[in-house]
């Protein structure tokens, strides 16, 4: 475990009873991490496989000592604890689903710049907590997404 502190902002999501789960989500979070912002909850449509009840989703801000994989690893472990079933189809229901959005400085989830479920509660946390964004690595991702994506910087 590094000394070095990291930021990391975490998109949050569930179908499964999504209330309970993100409950206890946040309550692992803050006994086992140093959980410092929840974004606004939002109820949308499913992406992907329609045919399934409304997600609940938002973000978590989190600063950890951890390093990049051992976190992404730890939040695999908080899904799994909640009951989190991975199987062939990417966008069924899910009891927590847990996503490394933001690391430091830098955008790591392309969803950001794809699904406002995930921009806008990302954004929130950015301009709340006064976070930087590289903007160098952010026109890596738009490049690899054709243009497609829309450009987030601090002025938005």
């Amino acid at each position: 475990m590094s000394t070095t502190l990291h930021k990391a902002i975490i998109g949050v999501g569930s179908n499964i009873d999504p209330w309970t789960h993100i409950e206890k989500a946040e309550q692992i979070l803050a006994s086992e991490a140093d959980l410092r912002g929840i974004a606004a909850y939002a109820v949308t449509k499913p992406v992907g496989v329609t045919d399934q009840t409304d997600f609940v989703n938002g973000a978590y801000y989190v600063v950890t000592p951890l390093e990049r994989e051992q976190f992404v690893a730890f939040l695999k472990d908080v899904e799994n604890r909640l009951g989190r079933v991975r199987g062939p189809q990417k966008f069924g229901p899910r009891t927590m689903d847990l996503d490394l959005v933001a690391w430091d400085e830098d955008v790591l989830d392309k969803d950001f710049y794809r699904y406002d479920h995930v921009r806008i509660p990302v954004s929130e946390l950015i301009d709340r907590y006064q976070l930087k964004l590289r903007k160098q690595k952010m026109n890596h991702i738009e490049e690899e997404e054709h243009g497609s994506a829309k450009r987030f910087t601090e002025s938005d």
